[in-house]
């Protein structure tokens, strides 16, 4: 293990290849911090995946390769950034301005940062309907375990080349609100695989496929953070989730190791459901729905389909592999099933789109917080291939 001990506000180590960073403090001595322990690592990734990668080549299949057109989608994502921005809680925002001035960027190219996978995925929406994306999230409840609850997650996402080397694993300790882990990107402040002090894990998968987007909700991943910052119960996480103002579709699937117990609030901009855990597991996405599944009124709008034919094959692939196990769910197989690389459509191995881990598998997440351990898996593609390294809940540095 390597450690740079800076202020006692910012901690940078690297533990068998994994980018750790400790945030302490006020929103401003966090966000200096991220970076200017991050600054080199935050600086490639806005240069080489947001601005040369992403924008440009997401905006070539939506728009097309014209350089005029492709310019003009540039400008559509900058503005579309500034209409965030005022969507984004004060604390937020003096935190990533502090980042960027931090880490020698512009107060824009910081903010972009922050939200460009909302507008990528509302870019999707907007210019042709529907935009692929899928990760695999699920929760194991004691029914299954014999144990403690656990939670398995792959989150999914090109990579370009790219975002696998930007990948970090963040302890935040804030001077308001709950201690947490986010296992996240150098430069992104929000949260899209988090668990906190209090045992509450939230992972998330978007879902594209929905006409109900709106241009001022909150950014998903800094609601998530707020959620995992402040909130200690599935039904606060709930309500916060469902009250807010959304911007798009999403299945958050939230974990509670104190209750034991997992739900997923699948929404959408003006629209949200909940699903509960039923057979021993929540699913972030249940292909096979009916409505029985859920317990509010509040389904979603008929233009929210719950999933997408890639996802559906991925998760009878992971709920297969459960049925056929014969004893209780333990790490190892969650560990397991997250690497699984079987293409069912094919029915052979290969890493594809089809199968649980593969070729936009950016990292691997599996926890026990009733245990305060998690393990996590990044650096490579596909993620879940590589060493999944084990940390503690209370592990400090500072």
């Amino acid at each position: 293990m390597v450690a740079i001990h800076s202020k006692k506000s910012g901690v940078y180590w690297e533990r068998k290849g994994i980018k750790v960073v400790e945030l302490r403090g006020c929103p401003e001595e966090m966000g200096r911090e991220h970076g200017r322990l991050l600054k080199d690592v935050i600086r490639h990734g806005y240069d080489n995946f947001i601005e040369k990668r992403v924008i440009p080549e997401i905006g070539g299949e939506i728009v097309g390769d014209d350089p005029l057109k492709i310019s003009a989608f540039y400008d559509w994502c900058h503005a579309q950034a500034l209409k965030y921005a005022g969507q984004i809680k004060p604390e937020y925002e003096e935190e990533y301005l502090a980042m960027a001035r931090a880490a020698d960027l512009l107060p824009d190219q910081g903010l972009l940062l922050q939200v460009v996978l909302d507008i990528m995925e509302l870019a999707g929406l907007a210019h042709r309907d529907q935009f692929f994306h899928s990760c695999t999230q699920v929760a194991f409840l004691p029914e299954l375990t014999g144990g403690p609850t656990l939670v398995a997650r792959n989150l999914d996402w090109p990579p370009f080349g790219v975002a696998h080397t930007i990948c970090t694993l963040f302890h935040f300790i804030p001077d308001n609100g709950i201690p947490f882990w986010s296992q996240g990107f150098a430069g992104m402040i929000g949260a899209l695989t988090a668990i906190n002090a209090e045992g509450l894990v939230i992972t998330e998968e978007s879902l594209t496929e929905t006409k109900d987007v709106s241009d001022e909700g909150v950014p998903h991943c800094l609601l998530h953070r707020e959620i995992v910052q402040y909130d200690s119960t599935l039904e606060a996480a709930k309500k916060r989730l469902a009250e807010a103002p959304r911007n798009n579709g999403y299945h958050t699937l939230i974990t509670s190791a104190k209750e034991n117990d997992a739900l997923t609030v699948l929404t959408s901009a003006h629209h949200h459901a909940v699903r509960r855990s039923y057979g021993g597991a929540c699913w972030g996405i249940e292909p096979d729905r009916t409505p029985e599944m859920f317990d509010e009124k509040a389904l979603p709008h008929e233009d929210i389909p719950l999933t997408n034919d890639s996802s559906d094959i991925r998760y009878k692939r992971l709920r297969s592999l459960a049925r056929e196990l014969n004893r209780e769910i333990g790490i190892k197989e969650c560990v397991k099933w997250l690497a699984d690389d079987f293409d069912t459509t094919t029915g052979k191995p290969g890493a594809t789109l089809n199968s649980i881990s593969n070729e936009t598998t950016l990292q691997s997440f599996v926890a026990d917080p009733a245990n305060k351990k998690f393990y996590v898996a990044m650096g490579q593609i596909p993620a879940p291939a590589g060493q999944y390294v084990e940390f503690d809940l209370d592990e400090t540095l500072t």
